[in-house]
C-alpha cells in the first residue's frame, strides 16, 4: 500500500502510484491545489460519501489525476466525499501531460440500467424501466419524500440511492420485480401507455406486497386496458383522467399519475366507491403524496 509522503516543505508529493491511502486531510490539501476547475455538484458527492460511510467504497483502479505542476485536475468529487466523510479511501494517482487534458472523462459512465443488464441478466429492453422502478421503490420504502415517485435528486436520501444500495434492493426483491417487469412489458404498450412502465412496475410490487398480487394486477390491468371496467366506478374515473392527460385534454405531473392510481386502488381495497371523478384523482394541493 502506497502512503502519501511529504516533502521537507510539508507539501504532498503528487506522483503516479497505485493503491494510495488518501486521508481526509490529504484530500483537503489536494482539493486546495485545484485551479479553476468545475464547481462541485452535490448530487454526485452525496452518493459517493454515503458509500464511503457505509463501507461500500471499493478500490477499482480509478485514478486521481494531477498535472505536472501538482495541480489537481480530476477527482474533485471523490476527494470532496472523502474529506466530508472523515474516512480514508484508497485510489490510484496519476500525473498526466498537459496535452492530455481534453481526453479526461470522455467515457460513458455505467448507469444502474447498465448494471442491471450486465450483472443480473435483466434484458436491455427492460433494464431502464427496472432501474427507474427500483429508485422509486427505494425512496418509497426508506424516506419520507413528499414526491417519492419523482426521484430527481441524488441529495435527499442519497444513502439509499447509491449503486450498492440499489443493487441490494433489486436482489432482495428480485422475483417480484422480474415478474412485474415481465407483466408490464406485455400489457403496457405504446398505444395504451397511461403511466410509465417504471411506475407500473413500482405499483405492482408495492401494492402486491400489501394487498396481494391478484388485487394489484387485476386493478392495474383494468385501468390500463379498460377491460372489464365498470362505468362510473373508481377505476373508471382514474382511467378516464389518465386518458384525458394522454389526449392532452388535461395536465398532470408524471408522478401524480401514479399517485392517482394508488389513491383509487386504496379506496377500492378499503371498500369505498369514489362517485365524483374529481375526487378520484390525486390532488396535490389537498393531500400528501400517496403511499402503499
Amino acid at each position: 500500500m502506497f502512503r502519501c509522503e511529504r516533502t521537507t516543505e510539508g507539501k504532498d508529493m503528487t506522483v503516479t502510484a497505485s493503491r494510495v491511502e488518501i486521508t481526509p486531510e490529504i484530500a483537503k490539501e489536494w482539493l486546495e491545489k485545484s485551479k479553476g476547475n468545475r464547481s462541485i455538484r452535490r448530487g454526485n458527492v452525496e452518493p459517493i460519501k454515503a458509500d464511503i460511510r457505509a463501507g461500500d467504497w471499493k478500490y477499482n483502479g480509478d485514478r486521481i489525476r494531477f498535472l505536472p505542476d501538482g495541480t489537481l485536475y480530476d477527482g474533485h468529487h471523490r476527494l470532496t466525499a472523502c474529506f466530508e466523510s472523515g474516512m480514508t479511501i484508497v485510489s490510484d494517482t496519476f500525473v498526466m501531460d498537459y496535452d492530455a487534458k481534453p481526453t479526461v472523462d470522455k467515457g460513458v459512465s455505467r448507469s444502474t440500467a447498465d448494471l442491471m443488464a450486465m450483472e443480473h441478466g435483466v434484458s436491455p429492453q427492460k433494464s431502464k424501466d427496472v432501474a427507474a422502478a427500483i429508485r422509486m421503490m427505494t425512496m418509497h420504502d426508506n424516506t419520507n419524500s413528499s414526491d417519492w415517485a419523482r426521484v430527481t435528486s441524488k441529495v435527499y436520501g442519497a444513502e439509499f440511492l447509491t449503486e450498492h444500495a440499489l443493487q441490494r434492493y433489486y436482489l432482495t426483491n428480485k422475483d417480484d420485480i422480474d415478474e412485474a417487469a415481465d407483466w408490464v412489458h406485455e400489457h403496457v404498450k405504446r398505444q395504451n401507455t397511461l403511466i410509465s412502465k417504471s411506475q407500473a412496475i413500482s405499483f405492482l410490487c408495492l401494492a402486491s406486497r400489501r394487498y396481494g398480487k391478484t388485487n394489484a394486477y387485476g386493478y392495474l390491468y383494468s385501468v390500463v386496458t379498460g377491460y372489464g371496467i365498470d362505468p362510473g366506478s373508481t377505476a373508471d374515473h382514474i382511467r378516464n383522467a389518465l386518458l384525458a392527460v394522454k389526449m392532452k385534454q388535461r395536465k398532470m405531473a408524471t408522478s401524480h399519475k401514479l399517485y392517482s392510481i394508488i389513491k383509487g386502488f386504496k379506496s377500492i381495497m378499503a371498500g369505498r366507491t369514489i362517485k365524483h371523478p374529481h375526487n378520484a384523482v390525486y390532488r396535490p394541493s389537498a393531500e400528501p403524496a400517496q403511499r402503499l
